[in-house]
């Protein structure tokens, strides 16, 4: 808990500080990650597929951003229930989507799981996790000059992450 307090406080401080970013290729490196969890989303029971664009090319550490992937990935596995629909994609832009069909997440709760410790109502309290996830998930966003939001979506929840618009 601890370490990601500190991943936040130092991503935040960084936010728009372009220094030590390099040429990421997104689409390997998330290629790399959905096949790691092929295999968890298996066990677990869970249908996940991803699609990814050839070619994704972003300034960025390519550290924190896989993290970003994870992070988003853990909660579509952990909070959609076996049986559930995980997909991931991957186009030009960038713009990253990770939908599910789980429970997804209430109205209003829809902003506050963004903050550092908030976890939704709807979620389990003896279900794991400290609500630090989509904090860092956002802040690492932001250092990049991205935005994460939880887009509408008909059953379940579904994280985009873009980059920003002026």
């Amino acid at each position: 808990m601890l370490e990601s307090l500190l991943d936040i406080a130092a991503s935040a401080a960084r936010r728009g500080d372009r220094h030590g970013l390099r040429p990421v290729d997104l689409s390997a490196m998330v290629s790399r990650i959905c096949e790691l969890y092929a295999d968890s989303a298996e066990d677990s029971g869970h249908d996940f597929s991803w699609s990814v664009a050839p070619g994704v090319v972003f300034e960025g550490e390519e550290s924190q951003l896989g993290q970003l992937v994870a992070n988003l990935l853990d909660n579509a596995l952990k909070y959609a229930p076996a049986g559930s629909m995980v997909r991931l994609t991957l186009a030009p832009g960038p713009e990253l989507t990770v939908a599910d069909d789980g429970p997804g997440v209430p109205e209003a709760d829809r902003e506050k799981i963004f903050e550092r410790f908030h976890r939704s109502a709807n979620v389990r309290r003896d279900a794991p996790g400290s609500g630090l996830g989509l904090a860092l998930a956002r802040a690492i966003a932001e250092r990049h000059d991205l935005t994460i939001i939880l887009a509408p979506s008909e059953k379940g929840a579904r994280f985009v992450v873009k980059e920003q618009t002026a």
